[in-house]
């Protein structure tokens, strides 16, 4: 993604956490825009999407029979994405919040982060651990 790009994602963002009001734009995800907060240092996603009205719940990922190959195919997609966080937070701490099976979080582990997962799914949090 160009600079010019992020920096309107990033655009009007207040910190939810101290208020700061000059996010640094990060990157894009499929959830929004990833910034993040130089009073803080919280990396957070800006605007996580909507769902329409009257639309079905996918089926949980853990459950989904193509699991495996969705993970093989969204590695890359992690390790990119960490990749540029640790650019500006080296050695964080990292909470993957629906880490499913614990694959993204692992990944960042590899990457250097401290990093944990909660999952509401007993089966995936057991298979995580």
């Amino acid at each position: 993604m160009d600079s010019a790009a992020m920096d309107q994602a990033a655009g009007g963002v207040v910190c939810p956490l101290c208020g700061a009001g000059e996010a640094e734009p990060l990157g894009l995800s499929a959830n929004g825009a990833l910034v993040g907060c130089p009073g803080c240092t919280l990396t957070y996603c800006r605007a996580l999407p909507a769902a329409p009205e009257g639309a079905a719940v996918a089926p949980y990922y853990g459950a989904a029979p193509d699991y495996e190959d969705y993970r093989r195919r969204k590695e890359a997609e992690w390790r990119e994405l960490f990749g540029r966080l640790r650019r500006y937070v080296a050695g964080g701490r990292l909470l993957d919040v629906g880490c499913a099976r614990g694959y993204s979080t692992a990944v960042a582990r590899e990457l250097g982060f401290a990093a944990y997962g909660v999952e509401l799914s007993a089966a995936d949090a057991a298979y995580a651990r």
